[in-house]
């Protein structure tokens, strides 16, 4: 059974440490971590005590990765966890092998949302009035794009629905800004197809464009 041998505290970051078991750095953690678990120098730990301290760390670690990562601005739940998982899959930790990593992200997603540091309908709600304020997108864009931010289609209709978007609306101010862009009715439509504006919608807005 592994033994610690030193905890030593960094030099720029005093409250964090370097752990050293049978003589070899293992990993570094906080001083609130080993407050918290009672560790010191010439500990016997178990395999047990050993799996635990890991997933403590990691956690520990894993839990200020998600808020630096949130603090740019609103994610999904999708895009923490992939954040999360990758993190442990490219680790140089030493011990990320030993983690269920499963188990581990997704008590942090957890309690992120428990927290209220992730919420998947007002991340919705930001990124639909993001985009919106901007770009003139279709239904179907702004669907697919929250589908690959993780979003249940469900989600993104009540989200929809909540900012009252008018897809006819958002089509006659695209044709009004494109319309002039295309030599052909055939030109602009293949457009406005290729950017997910249903068929009849374009029909019952712009019926010039079947002429």
């Amino acid at each position: 059974m592994p033994k610690i041998t030193a905890l030593i505290p960094q030099s720029r970051r005093p409250q964090t440490y370097n752990l050293f078991l049978d003589g070899n750095y293992a990993f570094s953690l906080s001083l609130d971590l080993i407050i918290k678990l009672k560790l010191s120098s010439g500990q016997i730990l178990s395999p047990v005590q050993l799996n635990d301290l890991l997933y403590q760390v990691y956690f520990e670690k894993l839990w200020r990765l998600a808020l630096n990562y949130l603090s740019f601005r609103p994610r999904s739940s999708f895009e923490v966890r992939r954040k999360l998982e990758n993190y442990l899959f490219q680790s140089s930790f030493g011990y990320s092998e030993k983690i269920d990593s499963a188990t581990l992200v997704s008590a942090l997603i957890t309690k992120l949302q428990t927290h209220q540091f992730l919420d998947d309908f007002k991340f919705t709600l930001w990124f639909l009035e993001n985009r919106l304020n901007f770009k003139l997108k279709s239904r179907r864009e702004l669907t697919q794009e929250l589908i690959q931010k993780g979003i249940d289609q469900a989600l993104i209709n009540q989200a929809l629905s909540q900012l009252h978007y008018n897809e006819t609306e958002i089509l006659k101010r695209l044709l009004a800004k494109k319309i002039n862009h295309y030599s052909s009715s055939r030109q602009l439509l293949n457009y406005l197809l290729r950017r997910g504006f249903n068929l009849d919608i374009i029909r019952q807005t712009a019926p010039f464009l079947f002429d």
